[in-house]
């Protein structure tokens, strides 16, 4: 009995530790390797990565990335390995709003940031589409089947500058292959908490799934009205789609959107 008890006490206390910060910076280098991407200190900066891509590819389930502060002309395409409930992956600036996302080029229909694992968290970080000439969203929910990403978390940061008149969204969480679907409800459990969403063409936020947070959020200053397969000649600050229930949209500010918040249309 006593070796069963200090066996379960063991592995209870010893999972957290199989997770790992790594860190980048941009005085580091990519041609740095994983092992020296978990240094934090200023006088080992040049260890780190100097790229976000390069330093998820060393990333494991619930590792966390701190990203040092700067500009990163990267957009991360369905790289970010899944976390477990309670021990999400993690991609955090290491000062919020300082640290943020402006690819130079099209993500080619892709989210800057684009997610195709469950239980991933972006904290503090922002996504710039000034650069990405259209055919963008900020943050996207690129899902291989119906339903197949759930509790995705987006938190203290910002998204900015999506114009394409046919697919400016901030950030769009579509299930996948819905129509194959009807009737039944994709639970995702998506939580969006006190962000800056601004300078977007067609929505804010666009939401086709059930059981999610929006909470906190400052989404102003839409740029036009949607002419894409989505807009309909409109453009909301928020917009949850058809009959999805179960989401709280709460002490949410929209401002100068055509419409403010839509449900169930």
């Amino acid at each position: 009995m006593k070796r069963l008890v200090f066996f379960l006490l063991f592995a209870c206390s010893a999972s957290p530790l199989l997770a790992t910060t790594r860190y980048i910076n941009k005085s580091g280098s990519n041609s740095n390797s994983c092992a020296t991407s978990t240094s934090s200190t200023d006088s080992n900066a040049k260890l780190t990565f100097t790229g976000v891509n390069g330093a998820i590819a060393c990333m494991a389930s619930g590792d966390t990335l701190m990203v040092g502060n700067g500009a990163y002309a990267e957009s991360l395409i369905n790289i970010i390995p899944a976390g477990a409930m309670g021990t999400p992956t993690i991609i955090q600036a290491e000062t919020p709003g300082l640290a943020y996302l402006e690819p130079l080029a099209s993500t080619g229909g892709f989210g800057v940031v684009s997610v195709n694992a469950s239980y991933v968290k972006v904290d503090g970080l922002g996504i710039d589409g000034t650069s990405t000439g259209g055919d963008a969203t900020g943050i996207y929910i690129n899902e291989a089947s119906f339903c197949a990403v759930t509790n995705f978390t987006f938190t203290n940061g910002f998204v900015r500058d999506f114009l394409d008149t046919d697919f400016g969204i901030g950030i769009d969480f579509q299930t996948n292959d819905e129509g194959a679907h009807p009737g039944t409800e994709c639970v995702s459990s998506h939580t969006i908490l006190s962000n800056e969403i601004t300078n977007t063409y067609c929505y804010g936020i666009y939401v086709t799934t059930s059981g999610n947070t929006i909470d906190g959020n400052y989404i102003h200053d839409g740029a036009g009205i949607c002419d894409g397969p989505f807009g309909s000649g409109t453009s909301y600050g928020i917009h949850l789609f058809h009959d999805q229930s179960a989401n709280i949209i709460r002490n949410n500010i929209v401002l100068n959107y055509q419409f403010g918040i839509l449900a169930g249309a």
